[in-house]
């Protein structure tokens, strides 16, 4: 509808840092899927659904090591936005979503600010 709209996504993420522990590389992929409805001209109300698969460091209590394995990792995000027009049935939107979740290995803080562009079909 006019109001409402329904959308899927995809994300990955490389990152690489050294410390004084040594190199640390990981990608953390996955989905998600989400519903925006427009409650006031362009601000709109959104929920999301994610799922991400990351590398996380484990505690081995009997070897006193940390291993890195990966992990799924659910969030589910509820939050609002702003989108402005960039033509046609193209906006670009600003987004501030809170992760409800809040697992404890989520590789992202809370809350999330996103930015995107959004194409209807």
């Amino acid at each position: 509808t006019d109001n409402f709209s329904t959308g899927i996504g995809l994300n990955y993420t490389y990152f690489s840092f050294r410390s004084n522990a040594g190199r640390f590389q990981s990608s953390i992929y996955g989905g998600h899927v989400f519903g925006r409805y427009i409650f006031f001209q362009n601000f709109f109300a959104q929920t999301e659904f994610h799922l991400v698969s990351s590398d996380v460091p484990q505690y081995n209590d009997l070897t006193g090591t940390y291993t890195e394995g990966r992990l799924t990792i659910p969030m589910l995000y509820i939050g609002a936005g702003y989108r402005a027009s960039l033509g046609g049935r193209v906006y670009a939107t600003l987004t501030v979503l809170y992760d409800v979740i809040d697992h404890p290995y989520s590789p992202y803080s809370n809350p999330s600010l996103r930015g995107g562009i959004a194409i209807g079909l």
